[in-house]
């Protein structure tokens, strides 16, 4: 029931089960030596322990009536994961990272037609497979932040412990939670259930358009949807009870309180507020704390890019979170023509000029690999990533040093700069693999990815071959996950088919890492179509491994297939699907031909004019 999803974009893999009085764990997500093991993956260990920990309260302690309330287990625990380790950790900035990690996942899975409510109508087991997603767990979470934020922390832990006193070793329906809220608070202004309703009981979010004129601000709401040519196709029967409308709990801080931010709520499609007269700019979403997107006038958009290119002081007026939120925004916004190309990559040229933030830049770096695949490898998306890097790598540099989060910071920017093909990176990493191999030095735990990576990408079959004898040698669970994820580097398609038929023999590569071979090898260029044959001729295979009732399939329908973005491709996909059981991955394939409608409008829509911004910036370089 509660078995702990560890998500990439579009990957999940079963991590832990919080049974009660045993919990039980992969190695790879309880095990960690400081000496072997990555920054990243003492994080990750963490968030899953402290994951399952929250179940014996939310699952075990107080269990949901039935499975359309899952979110009440996972949501929870994907919010409270992070409390947790915060607490512990402080210094690593888990709430910071929360919007990443968490919002910004949620956020893309939920701008598909194909998303489904938070509380989904389950009637059979395939059903109860298919909401074990990013939606149950990740929007969830990202909900129950929102209601921290609009409620305030003592209420919310007052409501919760009424809940729980009250349904201890018994069965809870969401209703059930909205009302412990009132009945713990009996004079809060806030009605949650009101509220909250309408965002577990239809799925999607809306985008909030903004414009300033003179001292009155313009507000007004409609659903954000990812892929637009699809957007006035709605099926009839899947309709919102509350015709896509939410009430929005808005956040809002200008530069005459920058540090005080305003809450009001979006209770109608339109609105109208009354902001100083002097007001020269304004950002919404607080530290993005709400599941919403935001849209501003241009002016405003212009406003905000200055801010972030300033030099000086009045950057960090916006913290981390909201400097990482306009960079999420912007590129999402721009994929579906809302803003302009020119206005989203200028807000992004800022990171050049000294973002030193972990989250920004992770924000970032994702959506310029997604453009990269959509692209297929734009020398000049390459050139202009690179032009951003260049400062950052200069000041990291190669010395495993600093807080959590710089080491963090530090392992993005060299994967990043190796990926867009900066020699002296990739200079740097295969050197050190040179002496790993012949001497066995000692890489760095935060160096290993970008360093294994390089040797087998630009090394033969002997590199290969050294990293697949390390990996089955190897008795550290993270250093074995690491070799693995390397070995799908290379760009020698007979060892890429070698790895892949390996990964179906269970006495070369156990199961449940057969699902990270068959990602990593479709996020490598020159597997994407291999990947994609070889799923096809080996479905039969796939599908008896892993049961039509698996976590993996859906992983592998959406990794193999999201990348497409022509119409050749999409027939292709949704034809073979059409062909073969696909268990519980059905809803998968719905999201992944979604996903292919939406490259074919980038293609066909938006790509010209960021290759013509991107063509005049790096044409100075």
């Amino acid at each position: 029931m509660g078995n702990y999803l560890f998500y990439t974009i579009n990957t999940t893999l079963a991590g832990a089960m919080e049974n009660w009085g045993l919990i039980t764990f992969r190695t790879t997500m309880v095990l960690f030596n400081e000496a072997e093991s990555s920054n990243e993956v003492q994080e990750q260990v963490a968030i899953v322990i402290s994951h399952e920990l929250a179940h014996q309260w939310f699952g075990n302690l107080v269990t949901m009536d039935w499975w359309s309330d899952l979110w009440l287990n996972e949501g929870f625990a994907s919010f409270i994961e992070n409390l947790g380790v915060n607490f512990i950790h402080p210094d690593w900035h888990m709430l910071d990272q929360f919007v990443v990690s968490t919002t910004q996942e949620a956020l893309y899975l939920d701008a598909l037609e194909s998303s489904h409510p938070i509380q989904a109508s389950v009637e059979n087991p395939a059903e109860i497979e298919a909401i074990f997603d990013v939606i149950s767990y990740k929007k969830g979470a990202a909900l129950i932040r929102m209601l921290e934020n609009f409620l305030k922390f003592d209420v919310l832990r007052a409501g919760l412990s009424h809940y729980l006193h009250k349904y201890q070793y018994r069965n809870a329906k969401t209703r059930d939670l909205w009302r412990c809220f009132s009945e713990a608070v009996p004079n809060s202004p806030v009605n949650v259930t009101a509220v909250m309703d309408r965002w577990v009981k239809q799925k999607g979010f809306p985008v909030v358009a903004t414009k300033l004129e003179r001292n009155r601000l313009y507000l007004s709401q409609r659903r954000f949807l990812s892929s637009p040519s699809d957007s006035d196709s709605v099926d009839p029967t899947d309709l919102s009870p509350f015709g896509y409308q939410w009430i929005v709990p808005i956040t809002l801080i200008t530069n005459k309180n920058p540090t005080t931010p305003r809450t009001v709520w979006l209770s109608s499609t339109d609105a109208v507020l009354t902001v100083d007269s002097s007001t020269e700019w304004f950002k919404l979403n607080t530290n993005q704390s709400g599941f919403y997107r935001v849209n501003y006038d241009e002016r405003n958009w212009r406003r905000l890019i200055d801010i972030l290119h300033a030099r000086d002081y009045n950057r960090h007026i916006l913290p981390p979170s909201d400097r990482s939120g306009l960079i999420d925004d912007a590129f999402s916004l721009m994929k579906i023509s809302l803003l302009t190309a020119d206005l989203a990559m200028n807000l992004s040229s800022y990171l050049e000029s000294g973002e030193r933030d972990y989250v920004p830049w992770e924000t970032a770096l994702r959506h310029f690999a997604a453009l990269d695949v959509i692209m297929e490898g734009n020398p000049y998306l390459h050139k202009y990533v690179l032009k951003l890097l260049q400062p950052s790598l200069t000041v990291l540099g190669w010395k495993d040093d600093g807080t959590h989060l710089q080491r963090k910071l530090r392992a993005s920017v060299l994967k990043a700069a190796l990926r867009y093909g900066d020699e002296q990176t990739a200079k740097i990493a295969r050197r050190f693999f040179e002496e790993w191999m012949k001497n066995n030095y000692r890489v760095a735990p935060n160096f290993r990815d970008v360093v294994y990576t390089a040797g087998v990408r630009f090394g033969n079959s002997r590199e290969w071959e050294f990293c697949w004898k390390k990996y089955k040698s190897s008795r550290i669970p993270s250093e074995q996950r690491l070799l693995l994820s390397s070995l799908s580097a290379t760009r020698n398609p007979w060892l890429l088919d070698k790895l892949l038929n390996n990964a179906l023999d269970r006495d070369k590569i156990k199961p449940q890492d057969t699902v990270q071979v068959i990602t990593d090898v479709a996020r490598n260029p020159a597997g994407r179509l291999l990947v994609w044959r070889f799923v096809r001729a080996n479905w039969d295979k796939v599908l008896n491994l892993f049961g039509g009732g698996s976590f993996s399939i859906d992983s592998i329908v959406s990794e193999t297939s999201w990348h497409f973005s022509r119409e050749f491709d999409h027939h292709e996909v949704a034809q073979f699907f059409k062909s073969v059981d696909v268990g519980s991955g059905q809803q998968a394939v719905h999201q992944s031909l979604e996903r292919i409608r939406a490259n074919i409008y980038w293609k066909t829509h938006i790509e010209q004019h960021v290759v013509k911004w991107l063509q005049k910036v790096t044409y100075r370089l």
